[in-house]
């Protein structure tokens, strides 16, 4: 009897789970609500050194309530994101999501430095072929960056993106847009933006004139005095939501569908 009982013991004492293959272990690391939880998963045993760094899809987040810094930068963030792609091996990389809501918090503002370090990472991620990018970047209400946020040229031209979110409160422009020629296979794009760069009045116009592709559009901004063209071909459904100015819409999407205002 007790012989069966230690038997029993120590098939409860072994770690089936690691020693379960890479190609099944990678996946489900990927499914974690966050990378930073994958990450976490070396302090478990040597099995599991790095095996989180080929995973297909990354998320970061950064949300604390206000005061939680004290008005100090805080780099942790940005650096774990650094480290996270640059760790990256040559697979590819399906989903991108990274959060830095900045709005409400008693801290230090972004500065050019954080746009540079976000633009870097962007363009590692393009490099391997993302099929997927969500990006949130919210910086203070009363933060005045030297310059605007710019995506990476590299971007645009991204063959395998087909999914594309882009949410900023603060500073962001599109001016680098090429007026032809990209995002060669983009179906969704969703984009919410607010007080933006008024230096660059036209920076969406050419943003939802060159996707060959897109199925699916929404829009929802403040914006004031602007005209704004939607050229796409293949678009079934627009979503578009304002809180605005004067401002003119001119669409032309002969496969719509379905119209959202």
């Amino acid at each position: 009897m007790a012989s069966k009982v230690a038997k029993r013991r120590g098939r409860l004492r072994e770690d089936r789970i690691s020693q379960m293959p890479d190609d099944i272990l990678v996946p489900i690391l990927s499914l974690l609500d966050d990378t930073f939880s994958a990450v976490q998963t070396t302090v478990l045993s040597k099995r599991w050194n790095n095996l989180w760094v080929p995973i297909s899809r990354i998320r970061c987040f950064r949300r604390c309530p206000p005061g939680y810094y004290e008005n100090q930068r805080d780099d942790r963030l940005m650096t774990f994101v650094d480290r996270v792609v640059s760790l990256h091996d040559s697979s590819d990389i399906r989903e991108f999501e990274f959060v830095y809501d900045n709005r409400d918090w008693e801290r230090a503002p972004m500065i050019a430095d954080d746009y540079a370090r976000i633009h870097r990472c962007i363009s590692t991620v393009v490099e391997h072929n993302v099929v997927e990018l969500y990006l949130t970047i919210s910086n203070r209400f009363d933060a005045e960056p030297e310059a605007p946020f710019l995506l990476p040229e590299s971007l645009f031209m991204c063959k395998p993106l087909a999914v594309l979110k882009l949410v900023f409160i603060r500073s962001m422009s599109f001016s680098n847009c090429p007026t032809e020629e990209c995002f060669p296979s983009l179906k969704v794009l969703d984009i919410r933006v607010d007080d933006t760069d008024p230096h660059h009045p036209n920076f969406v116009q050419n943003l939802f004139t060159c996707c060959p592709v897109l199925e699916d559009l929404r829009i929802d901004a403040i914006l004031r005095d602007y005209n704004i063209s939607i050229s796409a071909p293949e678009l079934k459904t627009l979503r578009i939501s304002m809180s605005s100015f004067d401002v003119i819409f001119f669409i032309n999407a002969p496969k719509l569908e379905k119209l959202v205002l």
